[in-house]
């Protein structure tokens, strides 16, 4: 149940698409640990790398899907943004991105990361602490893989300040057009009909339903309102 006391439905083909971009960027991540493309804590200390060719191809095909698969990761939580802030408000809004964003990335900030890092540089035979690791990082405090986390969170809560400050969008005047607006007609087969026929003088914009034949016009038109 929504907040509002509607039933909050799901969008099964939104599911299905962001099902398929994680497990592209799963796929994607498993790659990047064995290369030297994208900085990770595997790689930093050259135990196991793929061969240079190997590497460029891998550049080559995840480089540009990447740029694309990220891009509409955001453009899909922008399209569900807008309804998620009219139907909590700006406030609880930025409270559940904070629980469900913030959080995640300050426990891989503080914690997994730094730990992955540590773990991994102790067997290598470095001589560095947990400590050193979290504070001597760049940038400091690096969350990983979480990065994008952050940023949705940013953008998130800069789109309720917004609405905040500017409150909730006016609804275009008017309603929507609906079947009594639409004009039905059947024209004749060789000489369009008179709208005086009908009762109707030329040019007046009526909801009307007519049917025309071939006679002449007075008698060629049955409309109805």
């Amino acid at each position: 149940m929504s907040p509002d006391g509607g039933v909050a439905t799901r969008m099964p083909h939104l599911d299905n698409l962001r099902t398929i971009l994680v497990a592209w960027v799963i796929g994607g991540h498993a790659l990047l640990g064995y290369s030297a493309v994208g900085g990770w804590a595997y790689d930093e200390f050259h135990e196991v790398t793929f061969a240079p060719p190997t590497e460029l191809v891998l550049v080559a095909i995840i480089g540009p899907s990447g740029l694309f698969v990220i891009g509409l990761f955001f453009f899909i939580a922008g399209l569900l943004t807008e309804r998620a802030v009219s139907r909590r408000g700006p406030g609880r809004y930025v409270r559940d991105r904070a629980r469900r964003l913030g959080v995640p990335w300050l426990v891989s900030a503080l914690l997994l990361w730094p730990a992955s890092v540590w773990l991994v540089a102790t067997a290598a035979g470095r001589d560095e602490s947990f400590w050193w690791v979290l504070s001597h990082r760049a940038p400091l405090l690096d969350s990983g893989s979480l990065w994008f986390a952050l940023v949705l969170l940013i953008y998130s809560a800069l789109f309720a300040l917004w609405r905040w400050l500017t409150g909730p969008p006016v609804p275009p005047g008017g309603r929507p057009l609906g079947g009594r607006h639409v004009v039905t007609a059947v024209p004749p087969s060789r000489r369009a009909p008179s709208w005086s026929g009908c009762g109707f003088p030329r040019g007046a914009a009526r909801s009307a339903t007519c049917t025309c034949g071939s006679g002449p016009p007075a008698q060629a038109c049955s409309c109805s309102a």
